[in-house]
């Protein structure tokens, strides 16, 4: 008779104890985890230690369910004591730790948000598999639901398990195949966790597979199988249970240290000796530019080059910050649609559409196109629709009567987007693609959400959406030109008044831009990354196609393509500083001018910073009428620069 049926047996008294010495075995080598994180770095990475326990739970999982196959053969403990279901039961805990980790990191989308996200095919199959695993638990050292069931059901129960290892690599495939084929062409440093465990769940699968198989023969073939036996007795399970316990420490440790930390050889001199190169001390005392308010006639302060006039073209769009500093909650990027102009105003959760009915240079009538939004940053129109990127999501809606009014009965939201951390999102649409940038959750970490510090690539429906670049911190704008797409990025904090540099990036299909190691021209950040590379870590990043000061802060960027400019204005790049909070002195607060054929940067808009006094903060740039609208988020205003010698 099975021994689970035995309430004497060594098995039955094991499983007792089963369920508090996995919670303990877990317990320990958890808070080992979180005592490493202290000792070696200082803090505790949440992220890491997430990533740690993912991979182990999954291998102890895939473990256990390999002894079945191998039992056949090797007939491993009778495959009924308790060392599997340690096995299996420990690396569940770790799978739940995980997963409540993922909560505590990012409960906008792991926690209350998961709700929303329920009918997303990523969170279907994982809670499908989680909620398999946790019935197996239950089937398995359920006394009662052990004797109703049977041993034969009881086992064949159990089979469903291969099932969530199915769904659990498909849902992997779906979230990271990107990272994948991105590791498979560089290996430079250890695989995607995922990918690991994708590859030993199909090794389980082909294992029982062969297993099952090798049944069938022997039975057609009557040839009794004498299985290697093994003693289940005493010391020898108390030894294995151990060994174990070791095993899971290794691995969890491993991946703690190696997925993030690889530490094999030192940098090559050359990188070294240019990072050494620059100025890497913060500065003393960092103090924040004090503000003045401007009136709407007085744009005196502003310097342009020779020929260049600057107005004002909509005013009060949002309440002036210039007299008390804060995030910018007035226009942002801006669209223009024919003679209408759409920028969004995050901080007051609205589109507004603007006009200039008269031809005088600014906006007579504006009215609210689409409001209820939270922190919305940008507006795009395609084929009927028109595009919206909010700090949570990615909708679009329709003007069909076009009154400049969006229809709420057409809304249809397309992407849930993580919140927090740099919170502004943007959305383009290029070759009938959607492409959305998504910022950091900090200033420098290691992210596990793949939205995160990168550009997303989905269909117009919002449907079949994978990571197109990666390693941006804080890709703000980026737009389509000559049939390439460039955008801006803006670096890290706590380097120093002149480190890193802002880029401006020719951005590709499976571009790594270098956050959070590398930054500039392929330069290993040895402040935040200490580990030490046989190869080097930035080589396989692409470097910035031009580089702009240190904590300038780029935003929004247009290509001038009209008419009224010089000629050796045409093609030119304009850019959107939004000025510096974490360097003395303060700088920025301008808009560049970079020559696309010299790749030369140059001053265009300047005199919104004055010694320590800002007067504006300028955002986006678009085209319009032969000139450049400038938004400013700080001001509540959007300027019209035109050229009129």
């Amino acid at each position: 008779m099975d021994q689970l049926a035995n309430n004497d047996s060594p098995a039955h008294e094991l499983k007792h104890k089963l369920w508090l010495n996995s919670w303990w075995v877990s317990f320990i080598v958890f808070a080992l985890g979180w005592l490493y994180e202290l000792v070696f770095y200082k803090s505790i990475n949440l992220i890491v230690l997430a990533e740690a326990l993912a991979i182990t739970g999954a291998v102890l999982i895939a473990i256990s369910f390999a002894l079945s196959g191998f039992s056949y053969y090797f007939n491993f403990l009778d495959n009924k004591l308790g060392y599997r279901k340690y096995l299996g039961v420990v690396g569940f805990f770790y799978a739940l730790a995980h997963a409540l980790t993922l909560v505590v990191i990012y409960p906008d989308k792991y926690g209350w948000g998961l709700v929303s996200r329920l009918s997303e095919t990523e969170v279907i199959l994982g809670l499908v598999a989680m909620t398999i695993y946790l019935g197996m638990i239950v089937i398995s050292n359920v006394k009662v639901i052990n004797q109703a069931l049977g041993t034969k059901h009881w086992r064949q129960g159990l089979r469903f398990g291969y099932l969530a290892m199915i769904l659990l690599a498909i849902r992997a495939y779906i979230m990271e195949s990107d990272l994948w084929f991105t590791w498979l062409e560089t290996h430079q440093t250890l695989p995607p966790s995922s990918l690991v465990m994708s590859f030993i769940s199909i090794w389980v699968i082909i294992l029982r597979g062969s297993m099952i198989v090798s049944m069938q023969v022997r039975a057609r073939a009557n040839n009794n199988h004498n299985h290697y036996q093994v003693s289940g007795q005493g010391i020898i399970k108390v030894l294995l249970i151990f060994i174990t316990v070791v095993a899971a420490s290794i691995l969890f440790f491993s991946y703690q240290y190696l997925t993030v930390r690889p530490v094999l050889a030192p940098t090559s001199p050359e990188i070294q000796s240019e990072v050494n190169d620059y100025d890497q001390s913060p500065p003393d005392e960092i103090t924040e530019p004090s503000v003045k308010p401007q009136t709407d006639s007085e744009l005196s302060f502003l310097n342009l080059p020779d020929g260049f006039v600057i107005q004002i073209f909509a005013s009060k769009l949002a309440p002036s910050l210039l007299s008390k500093p804060g995030p910018g909650v007035g226009p942002r990027l801006m669209t223009v649609v024919g003679e209408a102009v759409y920028v969004a105003v995050p901080g007051q959760g609205k589109i507004l559409v603007l006009k200039d009915t008269n031809g005088d240079g600014r906006a007579d009538w504006q009215q609210e196109f689409f409001s209820g939004l939270k922190r919305p940053h940008n507006i795009v129109q395609y084929d009927g629709w028109y595009y919206i990127a909010a700090e949570d999501q990615i909708l679009r809606v329709q003007d069909r009567d076009n009154d400049l009014k969006a229809e709420a009965e057409t809304v249809e939201k397309l992407v849930s987007l993580p919140t927090g951390g740099h919170w502004t999102r943007t959305v383009k649409i290029i070759n009938r693609q959607l492409y959305i940038a998504v910022g950091s959750s900090c200033n420098v970490c290691n992210e596990t959400d793949k939205q995160r510090a990168a550009i997303t690539r989905c269909d117009l429906n919002g449907k079949n959406c994978t990571v197109f670049a990666s390693g941006l911190r804080n890709t703000v704008d980026f737009v389509e030109h000559q049939g390439a797409i460039y955008g801006t990025d803006n670096g890290r904090d706590q380097l120093g008044n002149t480190l890193p540099p802002e880029e401006i990036n020719k951005l590709v299909a499976g571009g790594n831009y270098g956050w959070p190691i590398c930054y500039g021209q392929q330069l290993h950040d040895t402040n935040f990354d200490k580990n030490v590379y046989i190869r080097d870590p930035c080589a396989d990043t692409i470097a910035p196609a031009v580089e702009l000061p240190a904590h300038n802060a780029p935003l929004g960027l247009a290509f001038y393509q009209g008419e009224e400019f010089p000629p050796d204005y045409q093609g030119d790049l304009f850019v959107a500083a939004h000025g510096s909070w974490n360097r003395q002195p303060p700088d920025g607060y301008k808009v560049f001018r970079i020559d696309w054929q010299t790749k030369k940067v140059s001053d265009f808009i300047t005199g919104w910073l004055s010694g320590t006094t800002v007067r504006g903060r300028p955002v986006g740039v678009v085209n319009y009428q032969g000139g450049l609208l400038v938004s400013d988020d700080a001001g509540g205003l959007i300027y019209f620069v035109r050229y009129s010698p």
